[in-house]
């Protein structure tokens, strides 16, 4: 039987694989072609083809990756040495040899030496020692795991943390990819601040509590907004945390825990960052999104959020079989689904629809037709995104604070209920907020939506 495996070479009693790089490749990888021995039998390169052609593969890829980072076209993925130990592992496999052997024998030896003299074969050779030279990185930790076996694994740094975050985060999630982008480049800020504020990507176990206090002083120096700093601490603290129990590094105290931002007085509440817009700035806003809009749907979401005090991203993303404005209770289910995520499980509710934000919602659903989003053209992962530019090009035309915003219509709405005297857990259940008592999940969906219309109508009306 013939071998027929593409790259595959026999020389004399031996077989090879050897592979040409492509042109644009060869400066960053050194060399002109891959060359690897598969061993002296026929069965025995069959053996060892997959993992040879896998290692080539992958080395093909690191180097286009390479070559992007070089011409800027992609950020530099940081290698790390734990990078490079899985790398060195993998490769030893290829060659059929045990990664972790319990004893080296004498014949095993011989074998192993036997593939790192030909790893190396053709290289010019230091006259003086006799070693061969122009040899990589990567070849030269290879070489030595053939010879003197692979070691233990070295300690992972704050990249590798990272991750492993995000990679066990992905799986666990049900988000879009666009939604799990997002985390991602969040993810990678937060990082990136850390290796800013400490000059190099740190050890776990070197971490301490200066470097702590180093991060949140960097972060407080070029982030304006000190809720933002907390929160990106968080973010670092979850990081670390995971790779800690995940890395069997629990007897390793996290240093960001307990790390305070400021005081209680000093940092900035949602009440300081947000505030309600007046009658008069509703108005005007109204009569310019009427007048000026282009698009007839901008208008009805306008009117939908001003009357039901949603967050932007629950209208946005709703399906017309959510929108129910027949009966006697009319609302708007705030439900999560494969194309909208939910900021926290007191979200999903009934809103009821009342006056303007009834007359909003009617036309929308007829604009809808058989269409399964109300909003077709802000119901992908960026229409949220898209939505508040083009509303915000309204409010800042009328208003040029910066606390006035889209999201000061759920503010309007609080006001609307408190001056109304509706009872703080109605509140909460219109406005998707967790209130914490138990009670709040008794009774009936039609129940609570009766009552939520009753205080919507009262507070309207007020």
């Amino acid at each position: 039987m013939r071998l027929v495996l593409k790259y595959v070479q026999k020389r004399g009693q031996t077989w090879r694989y050897r592979r040409k790089v492509p042109e644009t490749l060869r400066g960053i990888l050194g060399k002109g072609e891959l060359v690897a021995p598969l061993g002296n039998s026929e069965q025995e390169a069959i053996k060892r083809y997959g993992r040879v052609r896998g290692l080539a593969e992958q080395t093909l890829t690191d180097a286009k990756r390479r070559l992007a980072e070089a011409r800027g076209q992609i950020t530099p993925r940081i290698e790390t040495p734990l990078d490079r130990f899985a790398k060195t592992r993998e490769a030893i496999k290829a060659f059929g040899f045990d990664p972790d052997p319990p004893g080296i024998s004498e014949a095993e030896w011989f074998a192993r030496s036997s593939v790192a003299e030909r790893l190396t074969a053709g290289r010019p050779v230091d006259p003086e020692t006799g070693h061969p030279l122009d040899v990589a990185l990567a070849e030269t930790a290879l070489i030595a795991a053939l010879h003197s076996g692979l070691g233990p694994a070295p300690l992972p740094t704050l990249e590798d943390a990272k991750r492993l975050y995000l990679r066990d985060r992905a799986k666990r999630s049900s988000s879009s990819e666009m939604a799990r982008k997002k985390d991602e480049q969040r993810v990678e800020r937060v990082v990136g601040y850390v290796r800013d504020a400490l000059g190099k990507n740190p050890l776990l176990t070197e971490l301490r509590r200066a470097d702590a206090r180093a991060v949140l002083d960097h972060m407080l120096r070029v982030i304006n907004s000190p809720n933002t700093v907390e929160r990106y601490l968080n973010d670092t603290r979850a990081v670390i945390n995971h790779a800690l129990k995940e890395m069997d590094l629990g007897h390793i105290a996290n240093p960001f825990m307990g790390l305070v931002v400021g005081s209680a007085n000093d940092a900035e509440t949602a009440k300081d960052r947000r505030r309600s817009l007046t009658d008069a700035e509703l108005a005007a806003i109204r009569v310019r999104i009427d007048t000026l809009s282009r698009a007839d749907d901008l208008k009805h979401l306008w009117r939908i959020l001003e009357g039901t005090g949603c967050r932007l991203a629950e209208v946005t993303g709703a399906r017309t079989v959510d929108v129910m404005v027949e009966g006697e209770l009319p609302h708007i289910s705030v439900q999560w689904h494969e194309g909208r995520r939910l900021k926290n499980h007191s979200s999903r509710r009934k809103v009821p629809l009342v006056g303007e934000a009834l007359k909003a919602a009617k036309v929308a659903l007829e604009a809808a037709g058989e269409g399964a989003l109300l909003f077709p053209r802000y119901g992908g992962d960026s229409g949220p995104t898209s939505a508040s530019a083009a509303l915000m090009k309204h409010v800042r035309a009328i208003v040029k604070d910066r606390k006035a915003t889209v999201h000061s219509l759920r503010h309007n709405m609080k006001d609307r209920l408190r001056v109304a005297g509706v009872a703080k857990v109605t509140q909460d259940m219109i406005l998707g907020h967790a209130s914490g008592g138990v009670g709040e999940t008794y009774g009936s969906d039609e129940a609570r939506l009766k009552v939520a219309m009753d205080a919507m109508t009262k507070a309207l009306d007020a």
